[in-house]
């Protein structure tokens, strides 16, 4: 607007003036991470606006597998390299805009190892091995020293012999995972206590006998290891210890002339063992009972003669297991006197 002077009036003149939009500079730095199994996104983009100076802006990503960023993807979470731009979204002042490509890098992590444990326990014939539980990120595999193959079958012993042994685990990375040493557990195996059972007790019942007389006694059963038999210890009825009684094997034999009576025979039946069981004894009471036989009869020679004046009786000859008695009607007293 002019005021005017002397000569010129005063006036004005109205000038358009057009700003157009600007377009922002969009950066997009690299960036490396480590595998986590979901999508790693990019570096959060900055922008300045035309001036040089820093501007808050709203983005949006894409993903690629080249570096001309021309292939997209939507899958960018396993190891290897990815790309990404990051484009702006216009505002009243600034159009929208791109960065460059710019690289993502996703490393392998270290597989994740299973839980071990160690088996201990006596032998019981199955097959055992360490426990194993969980582990991700590869293939669990395992051997039994520091410098054998590594395999994916899971060892195994049964016997003591093979007692103990150390299992050496890792887990052999996949893609997306370095290998990982698990450590090591060990498996013990100590022998179980011997099975023999035996029947007891047992009874022998026989008469008195002027010859030895034999009994075979029932054997031991479920043994491991060679049984021997020997006697522990032998008594009459009051508890008196007696010798009467040997042992070969499982027979089992009564002297000649025991006397009748009731004795208790206590037999060790012992069991070796071997590599699985461990040795052991149990014993095995023998009841015995001689019952009396009946006594042996004399020889018995009537007398028949003429009367001479002189005495005479019958005639006793032999005869054994007690003393001869005499009585002269069915129901009179025994008398060691001859009639």
């Amino acid at each position: 607007t002019s005021a005017g002077n002397g000569n010129y009036s005063s006036g004005s003149k109205c000038v358009t003036h057009t700003i157009t939009k600007g377009t922002p500079s969009v950066t997009l730095t690299d960036k490396s991470a480590n595998y986590t199994g979901s999508n790693i996104n990019a570096n959060e983009a900055t922008a300045k606006n035309p001036n040089g100076n820093a501007v808050t802006l709203s983005y949006t990503y894409k993903y690629y597998t080249n570096n001309t960023c021309t292939t997209e993807t939507t899958d960018h979470k396993n190891v290897g390299t990815y790309y990404a731009k990051a484009t702006s979204t216009a505002t009243d002042n600034l159009n929208s805009a791109s960065s460059g490509c710019a690289k993502i890098t996703i490393s392998a992590v270290a597989a994740t190892c299973p839980t071990l444990t160690a088996y201990t326990g006596t032998y019981d014939g199955s097959a055992h091995s360490i426990e194993v539980s969980g582990g991700s990120g590869g293939t669990i595999q395992y051997r039994t020293s520091t410098t054998g193959s590594w395999s994916t079958t899971k060892p195994t012993i049964t016997n003591v012999s093979d007692s103990p042994m150390t299992t050496y685990v890792q887990v052999a990375g996949d893609s997306n995972h370095t290998t990982k040493d698990c450590g090591s557990k060990t498996v013990t195996i100590s022998k179980a206590n011997q099975p023999m059972t035996v029947t007891t007790p047992q009874t022998w019942s026989t008469s008195f006998s002027t010859s030895s007389q034999t009994k075979t006694i029932t054997a031991a059963a479920s043994n491991q290891g060679t049984v021997t038999y020997s006697i522990s210890s032998q008594k009459n009825s009051g508890g008196t210890a007696v010798t009467n009684f040997s042992l070969s094997g499982t027979t089992l034999t009564a002297a000649a002339n025991t006397p009748v009576g009731t004795y208790t025979v206590v037999i060790t039946a012992s069991a070796a063992g071997n590599g699985n069981y461990n040795s052991g004894t149990k014993d095995i009471t023998v009841n015995v009972t001689i019952s009396k036989v009946d006594a042996t009869c004399p020889t018995l020679t009537a007398y028949s003669g003429t009367y001479d004046g002189s005495a005479h009786s019958i005639t006793v000859s032999g005869g054994s297991g007690g003393t001869v008695q005499y009585r002269t009607s069915t129901t009179g007293s025994w008398s060691t006197t001859k009639p």
